[in-house]
Formats: C-alpha cells, structure tokens, sequence
C-alpha cells in the first residue's frame, strides 16, 4: 500500500510576501536574543569585572607602556630620522617662512659667531636658543596666513 502524496499548495503572492517577512523577523529575533544573552553590558547598571567576557586578551597600561618604549627603543634610528625631518620641515615651512625673520636671524647669527669662535660659550647657547626660538615661531607674534596653512599641512 503506497500512499498518496498529497498535492502541494501554490502559495498566492501575498502568502510568499508574509512568509518571507516572518522568516526574516525570526532571523532577526534569535541573533538579538543571542546578542543580549552574551552582553554582559546593561544600561545604567555598573557591570562587575567578573562578568566581561573578554575574547581577546590585552596587556595592561604599564605593560603596553614598556611595550611601546622597546619598540620605540629598538626602532630608534627610524624615529629619530622622523622626528627630525618633522622637525626641520616644521622650522622651514612655519618659523622661517618670513623673509624679515630670515634676515634678522642671519644677522643675529653673524654678530655673535664671532664671539662664540673666541671661547665664549655663552654666546653659543644664545645662538641656539635663538635658532631654536625661530624654529618654533616664537620670534612673531601671529603666523601669516601662508604660515598657518603650512602648519596645518604639516600637523
């Protein structure tokens, strides 16, 4: 005795436009019962640390700190090239970018490399000092606009 297989029913296009959204709103329901069963996360509610669920392990501050300094350190040649040419783009493109400041700083140089060549050392610390001072732009007392954009670009 074989039984009949029943005929199945041609569903009507609303039945296939309902079946599909309650399909789809079944799917979207159990991913966010999952989500809330494993968030250990409520609002306004302090969440203990025993509850985190962590899936990735991350050093502590002191630890990524002494990590970074290694880096830095075995990398040093690398970072000090960097941090010089930023440097000296910095000088050139923002501090010295004027005329009227290039002029005076190259004055100020040449009266006082005289006196450094003839041993004295304090001059050679006000020479610096200066350089460095127009370097950073503390000689003027607000940036042109040429100025301003260069130290945008840069920073």
């Amino acid at each position: 005795m074989t039984a009949k297989k029943q005929p199945v029913k041609k569903q009507t296009v609303w039945q296939q436009f309902v079946t599909f959204f309650k399909k789809r709103a079944a799917s979207i329901r159990v991913r966010v019962d999952a989500y809330l069963a494993r968030r250990p996360h409520r609002s306004f509610r302090r969440t203990r640390r025993r509850d985190y669920t962590r899936s990735l392990r991350l050093p502590g501050y002191f630890a990524f700190t002494a990590h970074v300094r290694k880096t830095l350190w075995a990398h040093r040649k690398t970072f000090l090239l960097l941090t010089l040419t930023y440097a000296i783009l910095s000088g050139i493109m923002v501090g010295l970018a004027s005329q009227d400041l290039y002029t005076t700083l190259t004055e100020t140089l040449r009266d006082t490399s005289g006196e450094i060549f003839d041993g004295n050392v304090g001059e050679l610390g006000k020479a610096g000092l200066l350089l460095l001072t127009a370097m950073t732009g503390g000689i003027t007392q607000s940036l042109t606009e040429v100025q301003q954009v260069y130290a945008g670009l840069i920073a």
